[in-house]
């Protein structure tokens, strides 16, 4: 019930009746299931929290490279620019750094 009154999918009035409850009771419901998806899906993690540590190699660079291409549909010179810019990266003529 409180699932289809988030959703939106049935009236707060035709879910109260169809349950035989009042629709202070649905709403109840619905903001009990809200609150409990906030607090699910709420990060517990800092925003600065370092996540996780990635190796990273010519190997990876180059498929990153490859998927801001054809994935994230990126020019080349805007995929030079990020990694330029984001991860301090010069790709010069398609070659990495040593």
């Amino acid at each position: 019930m409180a699932v289809l009154a988030l959703a939106g999918t049935a009236t707060i009035t035709d879910l109260a009746a169809r349950h035989d409850v009042s629709r202070k009771f649905v709403y109840q419901q619905a903001n009990k299931a809200s609150a409990a998806l906030a607090e699910v899906f709420a990060s517990s993690a800092p925003d600065n929290e370092v996540l996780f540590d990635l190796p990273v190699t010519k190997t990876w660079l180059r498929q990153l490279t490859l998927g801001f291409t054809l994935i994230g549909h990126g020019s080349y010179r805007g995929v030079v620019e990020l990694m330029r810019d984001l991860l301090g990266v010069r790709i010069i003529d398609g070659q990495y750094p040593q």
